[in-house]
């Protein structure tokens, strides 16, 4: 999958997190803020990201919104996490409710590092979500891994 910014002002939830979503073809970073993550997500370009909607600081809703200004991040999919929030914020790629079932987060960060291009010089990369049973990219033929851990 590559590198999963986890986004979260708690350092337990973060570690949580982390411990569950490790695995041997993903790198699992956080950061404590939306500001810090702006920057890692500048720095590290990740796959993915999990972000805690309300945060100390810029919000969760002003990180999307900086972001989606940033060409060289804009694109990477966000999966906002909230208690609060019950329809998908703009800019972000999905949402999952608190409390949830940690089987949902894993199997939700599963669809997102399965549906897209793994080559990073392919014009799909990151731009478009590509049907969850498809073996190959259609535009460079890159193979899409297929596991959900």
């Amino acid at each position: 999958m590559g590198t999963l910014l986890i986004v979260d002002e708690d350092a337990d939830t973060r570690e949580a997190y982390g411990a569950l979503l490790t695995a041997p073809d993903r790198t699992v970073v956080t950061a404590e803020n939306p500001e810090q993550a702006l920057q890692t997500a500048r720095a590290l370009h990740p796959s993915l990201i999990l972000l805690d909607l309300h945060a100390p600081g810029i919000d969760g809703s002003d990180f999307l919104r900086r972001k989606r200004d940033v060409p060289a991040i804009a694109a990477i999919p966000t999966i906002v996490i909230s208690a609060t929030a019950t329809e998908l914020p703009e800019h972000a790629s999905d949402l999952l409710g608190k409390p949830f079932n940690p089987t949902t987060l894993i199997a939700l960060v599963g669809q997102y590092s399965n549906s897209f291009c793994n080559d990073r010089t392919c014009g799909v990369y990151r731009k478009q979500r590509l049907t969850p049973y498809m073996a190959e990219c259609p535009n460079c033929g890159a193979t899409i891994l297929w596991h959900m851990g």
